[in-house]
């Protein structure tokens, strides 16, 4: 019998936001011989224990928080985590990749949009990232992203993977619908920014009959 894979994520917000998603899709899909752990800020409304996620909170006190270095040392060493992954934003992952390099454990670290050092902190994050981090993973093409994070992304032999989609929804559809032929309406919400690829989306949906 195969090992279980422990993997430990850390994000800051748990309150519907892409990235959070994405960690949904990702826990309802594990394979079964993973088990996951989210240690957060801010735990919002999302319940991820419905997928079998062990949830950790920290209490942040103000703005600059030391606490959250023992609350990682402390999730770390009780959830005993094989990888950990890195989501964002620095406040959290900053934190996360020094206790981690301390402790010894793999680390992933994720590009979530484009990335570039618009924040003082993503250029300590990018160095930590750059000396501990196993594997990137990104959302998005790295070409979009600041040359020094495309150099980071070839260094760790990223990887990109495209934010999921539940197509489950598409089943929800009546036999009404379905019979009539009766066109589907669809809205976006969201940035008209390059990283949504929305004339992509248009230009594929004008593919289907």
């Amino acid at each position: 019998m195969s090992k279980q894979l422990r993997i430990l994520h850390f994000i800051y917000a748990l309150s519907g936001g892409g990235a959070e998603r994405q960690l949904q899709f990702l826990l309802k899909y594990a394979p079964e011989n993973s088990s996951h752990g989210v240690l957060c800020v801010e735990p919002g409304d999302i319940d991820l224990s419905k997928f079998g996620a062990e949830v950790f909170v920290h209490q942040r006190q103000g703005k600059f928080d030391w606490g959250l270095y023992h609350t990682c040392y402390k999730t770390i060493k009780t959830f005993k985590p094989d990888v950990l992954h890195l989501w964002l934003p620095p406040v959290l992952t900053i934190p996360a990749m020094s206790i981690g390099a301390l402790l010894k454990k793999p680390m992933i670290f994720s590009y979530r949009s484009r990335m570039s050092f618009e924040r003082p902190l993503m250029v300590l994050e990018y160095v930590l990232a750059l000396l501990f981090s196993k594997k990137v993973i990104s959302n998005n093409s790295v070409l979009q992203s600041a040359k020094h994070y495309q150099l980071l992304y070839h260094c760790k032999n990223g990887i990109t993977l495209s934010n999921g989609l539940d197509f489950s929804v598409i089943g929800k559809k009546n036999d009404f619908e379905v019979k009539h032929n009766k066109p589907i309406k669809m809205i976006f919400v969201g940035r008209l920014v390059k990283e949504k690829n929305i004339i992509n989306l248009i230009l594929a949906l004008d593919k289907i009959p």
